[in-house]
């Protein structure tokens, strides 16, 4: 094996590893983002219109904390 070729290897590894924590990070964010706004939108239609704004500012805490956890990890960030 060349010399170096297992510190490169373990680089990669670790790589990995980090974007394998981010995307599964944003998908956990992406799903409770999306049970939120659920719950907002039931809100609304039943008039309880304190409640949704109540859940609309959630929703904004949580979209912007998921957005700044992949700030580092643009390919998970704006993959398609």
């Amino acid at each position: 094996m060349p010399p170096g070729l297992s510190e490169i290897a373990a680089d990669l590894r670790s790589q990995f590893d980090d974007l394998h924590q981010a995307r599964e990070g944003a998908l956990a964010n992406g799903r409770k983002i999306i049970q939120l706004a659920s719950r907002t939108i039931k809100h609304i239609q039943r008039r309880e219109f304190d409640s949704a704004q109540v859940l609309m500012g959630d929703l904004q805490k949580l979209a912007l904390e998921a957005d700044d956890a992949l700030s580092e990890m643009p390919q998970i960030k704006f993959a398609p």
